[in-house]
C-alpha cells in the first residue's frame, strides 16, 4: 500500500532539488559521485514539509493521502470497493536502497513502511447464504509493507527550456498481513451480517491481499505521478540537477 507513497516523496525532492532551493532542501549536482546519497538524505529531510504540505509547490499533505476509490476485493462471492480512502503512514518509511540513473531516466526505490492504515467508506456485496449488499465505513492496517518502485522520466523541451516529465511508474507491494474492522451503517458491529463480513475479512487475507494489491498499486501511482508532474511545472532540468558536483 505504500511503496508508492514514497515516490510522491522521492519526487518531490528530486523536484525541488534544484530550483532557488528553500533552506529545508539539499541540492544535489548531477556530477556528485555520492549522488544516490545525497538524495536519499535530500528526502528525509524534506520529509516534515512532505508530511504538512507545500502549498506554493501544488504539494499537498501526505498525511493523510487521498484516493477517490480502490477496488479491494473481487473474489468469489465476497466483492468490496472502498471510496473516500485516507491512507495514513505514508511519510514515515525507511529506505532500503535507491539508485537515480540519469542516462537512463530511471529512479529505482526500494523502502520499508512500518505501519499503513486506511480508513475507507466500504461497498461489500457476498452471497453467504443469501446475497447482501452492505456500506460502512472501514479501518484496515498492516504494518511492514516493502515496496519495490521504478519511475521513468524523460527531458521535454518547452519554450526553450528543458523540463522534466514523468510518464509512468510500475510499483510492487510486498503485504503479507492486515488487520481489518467492517462496521454497517445501519447494525453497527454486533449484527450477523456484519460479522460475517469481518469474518470473510479474516478468513480470506491471502486470497483479499492478491485481489487488492494491483489495485492499490495501480491507484497510488496514478496518484503520485499527477503531483510529482504539477511539482515539475515550476522547475528547468538544469534547476533541479545543476551541471556540478
Amino acid at each position: 500500500m505504500a511503496r508508492q507513497l514514497f515516490l510522491l516523496v522521492l519526487l518531490g525532492a528530486v523536484t525541488l532539488l534544484h530550483a532557488e532551493v528553500p533552506s529545508f532542501i539539499r541540492v544535489c549536482g548531477r556530477q556528485n559521485p555520492q549522488l544516490d546519497k545525497c538524495i536519499q538524505e535530500s528526502i528525509m529531510r524534506l520529509m516534515p514539509k512532505l508530511k504538512e504540505g507545500i502549498p506554493n509547490l501544488d504539494v499537498p499533505s501526505l498525511e493523510p493521502l487521498f484516493v477517490d476509490s480502490i477496488a479491494i476485493a473481487n473474489i468469489n462471492d465476497f466483492q468490496a470497493l472502498a471510496t473516500n480512502v485516507k491512507l495514513g503512514g505514508l511519510s514515515s518509511f525507511h529506505i532500503k536502497h535507491m539508485h537515480v540513473d540519469l542516462k537512463d531516466q530511471r529512479i529505482d526505490v526500494e523502502i520499508i513502511f512500518p505501519k499503513i492504515s486506511m480508513d475507507s467508506d466500504y461497498n461489500v456485496k457476498a452471497k453467504i447464504i443469501v446475497p447482501i449488499n452492505e456500506k460502512g465505513p472501514i479501518k484496515c492496517t498492516t504494518n511492514d509493507v516493502n515496496a519495490k518502485v521504478s519511475i521513468k522520466f524523460q527531458i521535454t523541451e518547452r519554450r526553450g527550456q528543458r523540463l522534466i516529465y514523468f510518464p509512468s511508474m510500475t510499483t510492487k507491494l510486498m503485504i503479507t498481513d492486515y488487520i481489518a474492522d467492517f462496521e454497517s451503517n445501519d447494525g453497527g458491529k454486533t449484527n450477523p451480517v456484519t460479522e460475517a463480513i469481518n469474518s470473510i475479512l479474516v478468513s480470506s487475507k491471502e486470497e483479499i491481499i492478491t485481489s487488492m494489491t494491483p489495485n492499490l498499486e495501480k491507484a497510488i501511482s496514478e496518484k503520485v505521478l499527477n503531483v510529482a508532474n504539477r511539482i515539475c511545472k515550476h522547475f528547468t532540468y538544469d534547476e533541479l540537477f545543476p551541471d556540478r558536483p
